[in-house]
């Protein structure tokens, strides 16, 4: 039995053995296409990563905007909560309350709490911005303290 090595040069040689024998016509054309696809594989991946950070860069702003403009109604851990404060063109959002010890308020959005929005909720000041997931969507999470 031959080792993997031998098979991949073996299959290396048979490789190199069809290209020579095609036209050069033949190989000029398949280098050309395949740079060009290149090309357009990479200028699709740089649109599509300049593209995401954009659109999160502007979510994370108007979340920033929405947590300086909440507004407070009561005490939100006795039976009064928060209104976010939607603009025109503004996506909705969720509000939650947490605690120094972690609870979250009774008229809170059951969104997941880490370890970061507990020691945020402790200090009483900070913030923190993270990907989570709610109710099965993936949704942007601003964390602010002192609000």
């Amino acid at each position: 039995m031959k080792s993997p090595l031998a098979r991949a040069r073996r299959g290396a040689q048979g490789f190199d053995r069809r290209w020579r024998d095609l036209p050069l016509r033949t190989r000029l054309t398949t280098v050309a296409s395949l740079a060009a696809t290149l090309a357009i594989v990479s200028v699709i991946a740089v649109a599509y990563i300049a593209v995401r950070h954009e659109l999160r860069t502007q979510i994370d702003r108007q979340l920033h905007r929405q947590a300086r403009e909440l507004k407070v109604q009561n005490d939100p851990f006795n039976g009064g909560g928060y209104t976010i404060n939607t603009g025109a063109g503004d996506l909705g959002g969720y509000s939650q309350s947490v605690a120094a010890n972690g609870q979250t308020g009774p008229h809170s959005d059951p969104l997941p709490v880490s370890a970061e929005d507990v020691r945020i909720a402790r200090a009483g000041h900070g913030s923190a911005i993270r990907d989570a997931e709610f109710r099965g969507e993936p949704v942007r999470i601003l964390t602010t303290g002192g609000a």
